[in-house]
């Protein structure tokens, strides 16, 4: 479990890192395709580098450096140019990009930090877009100035401007990486049952996040904290201390109690609490402290619920200053509920 929160932290570390601009541009060369297990060569296309795989190609950077408008072509020695890779664009002084209609994908930070890129032309054809693509370019400030949840073909790209409650409209079928990440002004999210994927990040630090309804019972919802979390610390990870709704047995449920967040169902209140019944037998007794000092020590695992009710303290970890608060409340020195 410490490995696992370990990871996490580093992990958030890194994608609060990504939005940094480097000192130097990204060598297209050194990056890492999705596709890296398939064989392929490398070639060149006027000003274009592009991996050549054995029915496709994908575009993976420039020759020389590219500026103004950049014009991505259909195809490659007869074949369809059907992705862009991760980094390819990044930090370039284009003005505006035109994709052809041959393209389904564009991998991660494709575009990030073109900050002088206002047009791009995006076809029907691109069914899946990866991380911050465009992010810190005046062509996504601009959309967001049209509206706070930017959605490009039913992928959810940005909703970090928005505030207060936000429905995710009907029609949207993915919400991206880092799409609310960090975004201080969400206070609850209502996910309609169109959308079957939530990716890493997706709503990570949201600070005054505290309620997310997800209404696809099957939503492919990625198995981490930092997926949904309004804090993170050094020692902890990430946290959550809203409250997520789903269906019975749905895969919000599963998500919740992998992560040891509160769940509720859609349409009910949660349930009550009992500070310090840890064992959830309804009452707070020995069998408690017993309980939480096995989980400090690690003999025991704790489930969602009995979490919550092991953190009287409220530092979002069961510790041995929570075991000596049951132990007072036991023998009547102290009032958890209050």
């Amino acid at each position: 479990m410490k490995l696992k929160k370990m990871l996490a932290v580093v992990s958030a570390l890194c994608m609060m890192c990504a939005v940094v601009p480097f000192s130097e541009k990204y060598t297209p060369e050194t990056a890492v395709s999705a596709s890296a297990e398939e064989r392929y060569t490398y070639g060149t296309y006027e000003n274009l580098k592009y991996c050549k795989y054995a029915d496709y190609i994908q575009i993976s950077g420039w020759v020389k450096e590219p500026e103004g408008e950049l014009i991505i072509p259909a195809e490659i020695e007869g074949l369809p140019v059907t992705s862009i890779r991760e980094w390819a664009f990044s930090q370039l002084s284009l003005t505006s990009v035109i994709i052809p209609d041959s393209v389904t994908n564009i991998e991660s930070f494709a575009f990030f930090y073109c900050s002088a890129l206002t047009s791009v032309s995006i076809p029907d054809s691109v069914t899946s877009i990866g991380q911050d693509v465009f992010g810190h370019t005046p062509w996504l400030k601009a959309k967001q100035a049209e509206n706070s949840l930017v959605i490009v073909n039913d992928i959810l790209l940005d909703g970090s401007t928005c505030e207060g409650e936000v429905t995710i409209p009907d029609g949207v079928r993915i919400i991206i990486d880092n799409a609310f990440s960090k975004c201080s002004g969400l206070t609850s999210v209502i996910i309609p049952d169109g959308v079957t994927s939530i990716a890493e990040f997706a709503f990570f630090d949201c600070s005054n996040l505290t309620s997310v309804t997800i209404k696809n019972s099957e939503c492919d919802i990625y198995d981490e904290n930092a997926t949904i979390s309004n804090g993170v610390s050094w020692e902890d990870g990430n946290y959550f201390n809203g409250i997520i709704y789903g269906y019975e047995n749905s895969t919000a449920q599963a998500y919740a109690e992998s992560c040891g967040y509160k769940f509720a169902l859609i349409g009910s209140e949660p349930e009550d609490l009992l500070p310090g019944d840890v064992d959830g037998n309804g009452k707070i007794d020995i069998r408690d402290v017993i309980t939480i000092n096995k989980a400090i020590l690690g003999k025991e695992k704790l489930t969602g619920s009995q979490l919550r009710n092991a953190d009287v303290d409220g530092d979002n970890k069961p510790t041995a200053a929570d075991s000596l608060m049951i132990m007072k409340a036991i023998v009547g020195l102290v009032d958890l509920s209050k």
